[in-house]
């Protein structure tokens, strides 16, 4: 059986339950292996836009050419790998074996995996828009009062805890071998997108786990029909509370990548109770560090969004609040002022022309204002109030304006009075014209899927 027809059957015999795969390891004598994952370092080919890799990049293999000098380097790169002879190093020169040998182990794991993550609704949000899993939380945190929230980045996140969830599936010591030499030497968490691929199916092993465990032991405790498990039992003896009470709390889950909420809802005291339990086990067992708000009193940012329920007691929503979704407007004025877009003076920030634009035509500018703005008006569409992202809006434009001023020595008013309220610019050579965008409340507000 040919290298890709077996990663085939890996992932057809993943499907089946607790299957336990043995003899991993021999699938590097294929030399069709390596000559995809070469190919794949060499395009830097992602997975996020085809997931089932080994039958389209089938014919990819077959359409590109080795040269002669490729073939003896691919040779030589595995046998040392199969004699496990080969060490990741720092050394710049070897960065290309490196990678491939990377891009191996993670076509092997991901021929595993593949259809175990199809089975994870918080596995296939990672392949969606941000917006799936903020709509999932406008649906399903409404009760939510208390939120548990992971502050750890994936960077520290204990590499043997990995090692230890993928040997539950995986019984090949060479093949585990050649993992430990990747945690080891510190290359697999580099930013490098020739290695993003490996990062990210570590990752996803990681939570994925961690999701199997959520459900198992968090998501249960709020499930009256779990009364007469061993271990729900155990969980309300520690707490002191009655089973009757304790089936009136909520609790919900979401994870979007390495970003995760618990939310618990408040039912007197037991709220709290439950809040400060689970809080206690997750540092215990996962020893990361995790904070808890009262959506009520404070405020979580959860993929840049700002998640609270208001503040003010309204005669309307007094009974109902309704969660906000709200643009982070400090965190965007940081990163505007790190760019160069925005400058402090007076300990007040304000708005600059970019001087790293002034080299470029005045349409290039505007393009590039239209494009930043448009991105930010899109992913915060959903936002509950559109008077924050007008405040962006407003140093965007103005900070577009003195940058054409800047470029033709002129005044702003004078770049008004030429181009107009809305900057625009007609392209050369063309009849088409770039401005910059008018701003447009966005109503109804609406989450992007798309």
């Amino acid at each position: 059986m040919s290298g890709l027809r077996r990663l085939k059957a890996i992932y057809i015999l993943s499907k089946k339950k607790n299957w336990i795969h043995q003899d991993i390891f021999r699938i590097l004598n294929n030399s069709e292996i390596w000559t995809l994952a070469y190919i794949r370092v060499k395009m830097n080919y992602h997975t996020q836009k085809n997931k089932f890799f080994f039958i389209l990049d089938d014919t990819i293999s077959k359409r590109y050419y080795l040269n002669d000098n490729e073939k003896i380097i691919l040779l030589t790169l595995q046998n040392q790998v199969i004699n496990e002879k080969f060490f990741f190093t720092s050394d710049p020169t070897s960065n290309l074996d490196n990678f491939i040998v990377q891009e191996v182990i993670y076509i092997i794991l991901n021929s595993i995996y593949s259809s175990i993550f199809e089975e994870n609704i918080h596995s296939l949000n990672e392949i969606r828009h941000p917006h799936y899993t903020l709509s999932y939380i406008e649906d399903s945190f409404q009760k939510i009062h208390w939120v548990i929230e992971n502050k750890a980045n994936f960077s520290s996140i204990k590499r043997y805890k990995i090692l230890s969830f993928i040997q539950t599936r995986v019984h090949d010591d060479r093949f585990l071998r050649l993992i430990n030499k990747s945690f080891q030497s510190n290359i697999s968490y580099s930013s490098n997108t020739s290695n993003i691929n490996l990062v990210n199916i570590f990752y996803q092993i990681y939570y994925y786990e961690f999701d199997s465990w959520v459900m198992h032991n968090i998501l249960s405790l709020s499930k009256i029909e779990n009364k007469k498990n061993k271990t729900y039992i155990e969980h309300i003896n520690m707490l002191g509370v009655t089973l009757p009470s304790f089936s009136n709390i909520e609790i919900s889950y979401v994870r979007y990548k390495h970003s995760w909420l618990i939310g618990i809802s408040d039912h007197f005291s037991l709220g709290n109770k439950i809040k400060n339990y689970i809080q206690a086990i997750l540092i215990k067992k996962f020893k990361g560090e995790v904070t808890v708000t009262n959506l009520y009193k404070g405020k979580i940012l959860f993929l840049d969004y700002e998640i609270f329920f208001p503040r003010k007691n309204h005669a309307l929503d007094y009974y109902s609040p309704k969660l906000r979704f709200e643009l982070p407007v400090n965190k965007i004025k940081k990163l505007l002022l790190s760019h160069g877009y925005l400058i402090v003076t007076h300990n007040h920030i304000r708005t600059r022309s970019k001087i790293s634009l002034i080299k470029y035509k005045i349409s290039f500018i505007v393009k590039h204002y239209h494009r930043i703005y448009s991105n930010l008006a899109n992913y915060y569409s959903g936002s509950t109030s559109s008077k924050r992202l007008r405040y962006i809006h407003y140093l965007l434009f103005y900070s577009c304006a003195m940058t054409l001023a800047h470029k033709q020595k002129t005044s702003i008013t004078h770049i008004f009075k030429t181009y107009g309220k809305n900057l625009t610019i007609h392209l050369a050579k063309s009849s088409s014209q770039i401005s910059f965008p008018i701003f447009l409340p966005q109503k109804p507000r609406k989450w992007q899927k798309n």
